[in-house]
């Protein structure tokens, strides 16, 4: 998502709940839950909403005074750094998004200070009283069996046994393409007046080589298609595309260790290694040919990503006079790419693909923690157990129906039940940008998503193939096998020191 976009303001105070005062002054006596959050102005709105009415619904029923205090934290990146860091104080939320990653990170700082941070879930989700599907108050009504499985998969896809985390709103990579400069493109290549259906059904299935001849033909007829021009695709994370390479091209990536927590790079087959076995050597000059395929198609201008340019798609995409035909990115954050009036049409489309057509598992994911200083005060029981209460109230089908519906940008549902809510199917009847891109991933994506395992040090890693892609793009031209290898073996072994 898109940091200049997002929304700034760092507290949001829940509605209709005693305010902190423009002095600066807090009168509030109840129960305050901090919940630190990365998102933008449309969605944390919508949780804003959401905790006015479990606030009042708590009140209700339980006779609790409590309040959800939301403080924005930034990236992904920032929030995972700011939780780390606020635990030896006791400063750290009760609630905080986080990928898996960052959980087996936290768990890694358990081990150091000897100290329970992330809360186990399970026993909440199995409670008699307050489990799930046990308080219909809360509009809580069906089992843990109601989310969709690989979403809530993981939740236990952890080196410890346990439930910890649970997902919020999903999203994947999609592809948006611009209707009107695809059909001039196809009007070369195939002739004739190509329709919008003719567009569409050609984008539908795109394998990644077909989809690069595609480029390769518009990288030759730019000028015909439009002066403006620069690119034919922009690629936004170059992590994404490296492990999503990965797993769609069958080079395996990482996978758990024998001990607790710790991971082990199935490519790391550097020759520095002496310890790498042959899957290891086969998997690192799997990895070093497909950086080089990518580096050649990039070196011939079919596409450019973010780490290379400093910007994202939709700054290419969504300008006046765009600069690029394809966007590829996040579908929680596809509004950014829609212009800002009608200047073009646009179409969305799964991400061409290699070999198998899976896709990256994303989207918030939340965390409950345990708070030294709530707990000398005696008050950390209390904000855990209402900040379970309060992800079941968010989690629960109408309200995460109406958080993609109307208070998304772009995420899907966590439960099966919510895609048949009044409040689902009518946006999907809607003519909305974003019914566009729901639709690409509920029916085209359909749940073939990959999650890769979680362990101490596996955001390092993702955060190292990051830079690795960028680095091997901007490589010189014609790049030899040993410039590539270099990149990819700095990569590693800042990876296994995080590890």
């Amino acid at each position: 998502m898109k940091p200049s976009k997002l929304f700034l303001a760092t507290i949001l105070t829940v509605g209709g709940l005693s305010a902190i005062t423009a002095c600066g002054k807090d009168d509030f006596n109840g129960l305050t839950i901090n919940f630190w959050h990365t998102f933008g102005q449309t969605v944390a709105g919508g949780i804003e909403s959401s905790a006015a009415t479990f606030a009042k619904l708590v009140k209700e029923n339980e006779g609790v005074d409590l309040r959800i205090k939301m403080t924005y934290k930034g990236g992904y990146d920032d929030v995972l750094g700011e939780v780390g860091k606020s635990f030896s104080a006791g400063g750290n939320p009760t609630i905080t998004v986080a990928y898996p990653d960052h959980v087996a990170d936290y768990f890694a700082a358990e081990e150091s200070a000897g100290e329970t941070y992330v809360v186990n879930l399970q026993p909440y989700a199995e409670n008699a009283e307050y489990g799930f599907g046990k308080e219909s108050w809360l509009g809580d009504k069906n089992g843990i069996d109601d989310f969709v499985e690989s979403f809530i998969d993981e939740s236990y896809n952890y080196a410890k046994d346990g439930m910890y985390s649970l997902p919020f709103l999903k999203s994947t990579e999609i592809m948006l393409y611009n209707i009107d400069l695809v059909q001039a493109a196809l009007k070369i290549v195939e002739g004739g007046e190509p329709t919008v259906d003719d567009v569409n059904d050609y984008m539908r299935n795109l394998t990644w080589d077909e989809f690069m001849d595609f480029c390769e033909m518009i990288k030759e007829h730019m000028s015909e298609i439009s002066t403006d021009l620069e690119v034919p695709a922009v690629y936004d994370s170059d992590g994404n595309l490296f492990v999503t390479q990965m797993y769609q091209q069958g080079i395996p990536y990482a996978s758990l260790g024998t001990k607790v927590n710790r991971g082990v790079i199935d490519f790391d087959g550097r020759a520095s290694n002496k310890d790498a076995t042959p899957e290891q050597k086969d998997a690192y000059n799997k990895t070093v040919q497909f950086l080089k395929t990518y580096k050649e198609w990039f070196d011939k201008g079919y596409f450019t990503t973010k780490g290379v340019t400093g910007e994202y798609s939709s700054n290419y995409f969504a300008a006046a006079k765009p600069k690029t035909m394809f966007a590829i990115g996040s579908c929680g954050g596809s509004g950014y790419s829609f212009p800002s009036s009608s200047e073009f049409k646009v179409g969305a489309c799964k991400v061409p693909y290699n070999k198998k057509a899976e896709y990256v598992s994303q989207g918030p994911t939340l965390a409950l923690l345990h708070n030294k200083k709530l707990i000398n005060a005696g008050t950390d029981d209390q904000a855990v157990l209402y900040a379970w209460k309060f992800l079941k109230y968010l989690t629960n089908e109408d309200v995460n129906a109406t958080q993609c519906a109307s208070n998304s940008e772009g995420y899907i549902p966590v439960r099966q039940s919510a895609y048949n809510t009044e409040a689902f199917t009518n946006f999907l009847k809607s003519d909305t940008d974003y019914v566009i891109v729901t639709k690409t991933v509920i029916e085209d994506i359909a749940g073939s998503y990959f999650s890769s395992p979680v362990f101490q040090g596996s955001a390092g890693l993702r955060k190292q193939c990051e830079g690795c892609f960028a680095d091997v793009m901007k490589l010189p031209k014609n790049a030899t096998e040993d410039q590539i290898k270099t990149v990819l073996d700095r990569c590693i072994g800042q990876a296994i020191i995080g590890m």
